[in-house]
């Protein structure tokens, strides 16, 4: 009989304790991490001043959408960790 009581109590005690399980928060998928695209070079025997200005233009709005597509990215992603983390 008190074999019987003292497991009953163990058992209770354990069946309260809370488990702490805490999944770690996702990595970003690698598609998520692709680098920017390379800039284009102005050829050497370029010798139009409209050839490399066409080239500028068109690397100065790859850099800018690259950017803003990262750092809007990075933004979102750290926030949702943040958020994830608090969660308790």
């Amino acid at each position: 009989m008190r074999l019987l009581l003292l497991s009953a109590i163990l058992l209770t005690g354990c069946a309260t304790q809370p488990v702490p399980v805490k999944p770690k928060f996702p990595e970003a998928p690698q598609s998520l991490k692709a680098s920017c695209p390379e800039l284009k070079e102005i050829p050497p025997e370029t010798t139009k001043l409209s050839d490399a200005i066409s080239i500028i233009a068109q690397n100065y709005g790859t850099y800018q959408e690259c950017k803003l597509k990262v750092e809007l990215w990075n933004e979102w992603y750290t926030e949702q960790k943040k958020i994830y983390d608090e969660v308790k």
